[in-house]
């Protein structure tokens, strides 16, 4: 195997990781609903105690607005709900920057949502 295909897997393999896939998106109090959902990174900055900028990662969902919704209506993310992933990967919906924002719409149509978590364990 040559350079140029061991580069072309390893982009392969990235963008199957990166790609996402079916999760579960629980809403406490609500049924679960299963969607399909692409992942997505973004750094945090924050300050520790003593005021030193520090930063942390959340892995973020890119979710089709029309698909978080229970028999037929749609509901918004809430910081504290659940989001499972096919292989039992938990993630924690939260708020970005330390706020009260755990969703943001990522067009004019408010057809995307780009839903902030943590990492919490496995189920």
């Amino acid at each position: 195997m040559g350079w140029s295909s061991l580069i072309a897997s390893a982009v392969q393999t990235a963008a199957k990781a990166q790609a996402g896939g079916m999760i579960t998106y629980l809403q406490p109090g609500k049924a679960a609903v299963s969607l399909s959902a692409a992942r997505g990174f973004a750094e945090i900055p924050m300050e520790n105690l003593l005021g030193v900028g520090i930063s942390a990662k959340s892995l973020d969902w890119f979710i089709k607005s029309a698909d978080l919704a229970i028999e037929g209506e749609p509901f918004e993310p809430k910081i504290g709900d659940l989001i499972t992933t096919e292989d039992g990967y938990r993630f924690k919906v939260v708020g970005k920057d330390q706020g009260r924002d755990c969703f943001a719409y990522m067009d004019g149509f408010n057809a995307t949502m780009q839903v902030f978590s943590k990492y919490v364990g496995r189920a």
